[in-house]
């Protein structure tokens, strides 16, 4: 179980640190579904992630560039 959280934070990370690029993320994901389809993972089952995507969207936005490169 810890492999499939280490991925699981790797992805979150990769999307949260490209935030400011939606096409580089949505090629990522793209990725990761395709790598999915041997598990039987169907579209519909993305449905989340895609409302997801809209709701991280809009966190980006309201972020100011002095939050979002505070250390």
């Amino acid at each position: 179980m810890k492999n499939k959280r280490d991925r699981l934070m790797t992805a979150l990370a990769f999307v949260v640190e490209n935030s400011e690029n939606l096409s580089q993320i949505t090629r990522y994901l793209q990725r990761l579904a395709r790598g999915h389809r041997k598990f039987g993972i169907e579209r519909e089952h993305y449905a989340l992630w895609s409302t997801s995507g809209i709701h991280l969207e809009r966190f980006a936005s309201a972020v100011t560039p002095a939050q979002r490169f505070a250390t």
